[in-house]
């Protein structure tokens, strides 16, 4: 590499670290305010004078407060991920427990506020919907890969897992968590298993 590329190549590395930390604090920003006063009641320029970032540079990384809330559901999203890769069952037998749904609940757990500030809100809901869907597609078609036909189609079993996970999240959370992250994990599952065990026609 000749010393022009890597001139370049630093300018570079440094405008990417300018652009992440700026991110980062407006994220920062926001999460308090969040927690202080409510989403819908905060506004940009709340935004920006708690990151002390000028309203240019907030619309050069963002177009509004939607996006920026929603971009920093990306390292959470990554940690979900990774939890999941390493508790994903490969087995074929009967339908077991969602390991992801634990990460979630342990995860609220530690950000019992956020979340209760947050739970209700449209965009949030639609986020959690979106994401938890398609993980869990990911294990309804390892079940059901080796099965031509499932007395209930797997997009209709993946609507009802992931609705009464964020159902009993909601409710969970609305209670100011009654119970501990596993015994609410081991509820669902009470709940949920055996409607989705029948849908993929794997009954005990």
């Amino acid at each position: 590499m000749n010393k022009k590329h890597e001139i370049v190549r630093k300018q570079k590395k440094r405008v990417d670290r300018r652009i992440q930390r700026t991110r980062q604090l407006l994220r920062e920003a926001l999460t308090s305010l969040i927690l202080e006063k409510g989403y819908e009641a905060t506004t940009v320029q709340d935004i920006l004078d708690r990151a002390n970032i000028g309203r240019s540079t907030f619309y050069t990384h963002f177009r509004d407060k939607d996006e920026l809330l929603v971009s920093g559901f990306a390292q959470f999203q990554e940690m979900v991920e990774e939890f999941d890769d390493q508790h994903r069952h490969q087995s074929e037998n009967p339908v077991q427990q969602y390991e992801p749904a634990l990460f979630f609940f342990h995860h609220a757990a530690q950000h019992h506020r956020l979340y209760k500030s947050m739970i209700g809100n449209e965009i949030m809901q639609n986020y959690l919907y979106k994401f938890i869907s398609r993980v869990a597609a990911g294990h309804i078609k390892e079940l059901t890969r080796a099965v031509k036909k499932t007395p209930v189609p797997p997009p209709l079993v993946v609507h009802f897992l992931v609705s009464s996970f964020i159902a009993t999240l909601t409710w969970w959370i609305n209670y100011d968590m009654p119970c501990s992250p596993e015994e609410i994990f081991e509820m669902y599952h009470r709940l949920t298993l055996p409607g989705i065990s029948a849908g993929l026609g794997k009954g005990k």
